[in-house]
Protein backbone atom coordinates (compact mmCIF):
# COMPACT_ATOMS: atom_id res chain seq x y z
CA UNK A 1 0.00 0.00 0.00
CA UNK A 2 2.94 2.09 0.72
CA UNK A 3 5.20 1.49 -1.63
CA UNK A 4 3.78 3.30 -4.41
CA UNK A 5 4.89 6.42 -4.03
CA UNK A 6 8.30 6.96 -4.04
CA UNK A 7 10.09 8.68 -1.41
CA UNK A 8 10.54 12.51 -3.18
CA UNK A 9 6.81 12.79 -1.66
CA UNK A 10 7.44 11.41 1.70
CA UNK A 11 7.67 14.40 4.63
CA UNK A 12 6.36 12.49 7.04
CA UNK A 13 5.91 8.47 8.25
CA UNK A 14 4.12 8.14 11.66
CA UNK A 15 4.27 4.41 12.28
CA UNK A 16 3.46 2.15 15.41
CA UNK A 17 1.80 -0.57 17.10
CA UNK A 18 0.22 0.17 20.22
CA UNK A 19 0.48 -2.56 22.45
CA UNK A 20 0.23 -0.88 25.50
CA UNK A 21 -3.66 -2.40 25.65
CA UNK A 22 -2.84 -5.48 25.14
CA UNK A 23 -0.76 -5.39 28.04
CA UNK A 24 -2.94 -4.28 30.33
CA UNK A 25 -6.47 -6.52 29.41
CA UNK A 26 -8.02 -8.28 32.80
CA UNK A 27 -8.24 -11.89 31.91
CA UNK A 28 -9.79 -14.93 34.65
CA UNK A 29 -7.65 -17.41 35.89
CA UNK A 30 -9.00 -20.75 37.11
CA UNK A 31 -6.77 -23.18 39.04
CA UNK A 32 -7.58 -26.70 38.18
CA UNK A 33 -4.99 -27.73 41.48
CA UNK A 34 -2.35 -26.31 43.01
CA UNK A 35 -0.07 -26.34 40.15
CA UNK A 36 -1.99 -25.93 36.86
CA UNK A 37 -4.64 -23.50 35.77
CA UNK A 38 -6.33 -22.19 32.63
CA UNK A 39 -6.46 -18.61 31.91
CA UNK A 40 -9.42 -16.94 29.45
CA UNK A 41 -8.63 -13.44 28.44
CA UNK A 42 -9.14 -11.05 25.66
CA UNK A 43 -6.31 -9.27 23.68
CA UNK A 44 -7.03 -5.59 22.21
CA UNK A 45 -4.65 -4.69 19.58
CA UNK A 46 -4.20 -1.57 17.12
CA UNK A 47 -1.81 -0.69 13.85
CA UNK A 48 -1.65 2.76 12.59
CA UNK A 49 0.25 3.76 9.55
CA UNK A 50 0.28 7.75 8.50
CA UNK A 51 2.07 9.07 5.17
CA UNK A 52 1.79 12.73 3.95
CA UNK A 53 3.16 14.37 1.06
CA UNK A 54 2.72 17.97 -0.80
CA UNK A 55 4.71 19.53 -3.67
CA UNK A 56 5.68 16.51 -5.57
CA UNK A 57 8.67 17.36 -8.22
CA UNK A 58 6.45 15.57 -10.99
CA UNK A 59 3.96 18.27 -10.78
CA UNK A 60 1.23 15.14 -10.69
CA UNK A 61 -0.23 15.61 -6.87
CA UNK A 62 -0.56 18.49 -5.17
CA UNK A 63 -0.89 16.79 -2.46
CA UNK A 64 -0.81 13.44 -0.83
CA UNK A 65 -2.31 11.31 2.12
CA UNK A 66 -1.95 7.28 2.91
CA UNK A 67 -3.76 6.01 6.28
CA UNK A 68 -3.52 2.29 7.25
CA UNK A 69 -4.94 1.23 10.38
CA UNK A 70 -6.11 -2.17 11.41
CA UNK A 71 -7.68 -3.44 15.27
CA UNK A 72 -8.54 -6.68 15.90
CA UNK A 73 -10.24 -8.36 19.48
CA UNK A 74 -9.27 -11.59 20.20
CA UNK A 75 -9.97 -14.38 23.03
CA UNK A 76 -7.35 -15.78 24.48
CA UNK A 77 -6.93 -19.34 26.54
CA UNK A 78 -4.14 -20.67 28.22
CA UNK A 79 -2.63 -23.39 30.00
CA UNK A 80 -0.33 -22.80 32.92
CA UNK A 81 2.43 -24.91 35.06
CA UNK A 82 3.20 -23.48 38.34
CA UNK A 83 6.65 -23.97 39.78
CA UNK A 84 6.52 -24.57 43.54
CA UNK A 85 5.87 -20.92 45.01
CA UNK A 86 7.90 -18.62 47.81
CA UNK A 87 5.63 -17.61 50.70
CA UNK A 88 6.10 -14.45 52.26
CA UNK A 89 3.93 -12.79 55.06
CA UNK A 90 1.15 -11.11 52.94
CA UNK A 91 1.90 -12.59 49.48
CA UNK A 92 2.81 -15.64 47.41
CA UNK A 93 6.21 -15.02 45.08
CA UNK A 94 4.60 -17.51 41.57
CA UNK A 95 6.80 -18.44 38.82
CA UNK A 96 5.04 -20.45 36.01
CA UNK A 97 5.31 -21.27 32.22
CA UNK A 98 2.56 -22.17 30.18
CA UNK A 99 1.12 -21.98 25.95
CA UNK A 100 -1.47 -20.13 24.90
CA UNK A 101 -3.88 -19.93 21.48
CA UNK A 102 -5.96 -17.27 20.24
CA UNK A 103 -9.03 -16.59 18.10
CA UNK A 104 -10.70 -13.42 17.08
CA UNK A 105 -11.49 -10.81 14.58
CA UNK A 106 -9.85 -7.82 12.87
CA UNK A 107 -10.51 -4.78 10.62
CA UNK A 108 -8.53 -3.02 8.82
CA UNK A 109 -8.92 -0.03 6.85
CA UNK A 110 -6.85 2.17 3.98
CA UNK A 111 -7.50 5.35 2.69
CA UNK A 112 -5.96 7.03 -0.15
CA UNK A 113 -6.61 11.14 -0.55
CA UNK A 114 -5.17 11.99 -3.97
CA UNK A 115 -5.09 16.36 -4.76
CA UNK A 116 -3.93 17.16 -8.45
CA UNK A 117 -2.72 20.39 -9.49
CA UNK A 118 -5.66 20.29 -12.14
CA UNK A 119 -8.13 20.21 -9.56
CA UNK A 120 -9.47 17.06 -10.43
CA UNK A 121 -8.72 14.56 -6.59
CA UNK A 122 -9.54 11.06 -5.77
CA UNK A 123 -10.69 10.09 -2.07
CA UNK A 124 -10.76 6.08 -1.64
CA UNK A 125 -10.98 4.55 1.42
CA UNK A 126 -10.98 0.43 1.52
CA UNK A 127 -12.33 -1.68 4.45
CA UNK A 128 -11.78 -5.18 4.97
CA UNK A 129 -13.27 -7.61 7.80
CA UNK A 130 -10.54 -10.80 8.20
CA UNK A 131 -9.49 -13.32 10.83
CA UNK A 132 -6.89 -13.30 13.65
CA UNK A 133 -5.18 -16.28 15.28
CA UNK A 134 -2.05 -16.96 17.21
CA UNK A 135 0.05 -19.06 19.67
CA UNK A 136 2.45 -18.10 22.20
CA UNK A 137 5.03 -20.06 24.83
CA UNK A 138 5.82 -17.83 27.60
CA UNK A 139 7.14 -17.86 31.58
CA UNK A 140 5.91 -15.34 34.21
CA UNK A 141 6.34 -14.52 37.52
CA UNK A 142 3.16 -13.30 39.81
CA UNK A 143 2.26 -11.76 43.40
CA UNK A 144 -0.50 -13.80 44.25
CA UNK A 145 -2.37 -11.95 47.29
CA UNK A 146 -5.57 -13.60 48.87
CA UNK A 147 -7.99 -12.70 46.48
CA UNK A 148 -6.21 -11.09 43.31
CA UNK A 149 -3.14 -11.44 41.59
CA UNK A 150 -0.57 -9.32 39.97
CA UNK A 151 1.98 -9.99 37.23
CA UNK A 152 4.30 -9.93 34.34
CA UNK A 153 4.77 -12.44 31.30
CA UNK A 154 8.01 -12.95 29.07
CA UNK A 155 7.36 -13.96 25.67
CA UNK A 156 9.74 -16.58 24.66
CA UNK A 157 8.16 -18.05 21.31
CA UNK A 158 4.94 -16.44 19.18
CA UNK A 159 2.94 -16.58 16.37
CA UNK A 160 0.34 -13.86 14.87
CA UNK A 161 -1.59 -14.14 11.62
CA UNK A 162 -4.33 -12.44 10.37
CA UNK A 163 -6.14 -12.91 6.98
CA UNK A 164 -9.22 -11.69 5.23
CA UNK A 165 -12.68 -12.86 3.82
CA UNK A 166 -11.78 -12.04 0.34
CA UNK A 167 -14.63 -9.28 0.71
CA UNK A 168 -13.76 -5.46 0.70
CA UNK A 169 -15.95 -2.22 0.65
CA UNK A 170 -14.55 0.59 -0.92
CA UNK A 171 -15.98 3.97 -0.57
CA UNK A 172 -15.06 7.09 -3.27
Amino acid sequence: FFNQVGPDILEEDESGINRLVEQFTPSYRYYLDAKTCVTVGVLLSRKTQNVIGEFMDTLTYQSLEMNSKSRSVSLRLAYDKHNKPVYFRHFDLDTYFGAALSMGRTKSQETLNEDYYEGDYSYETITTPGNAAGGELYTGVSLRFDNISVGFELLALGFDHQWGFGKSSVDY
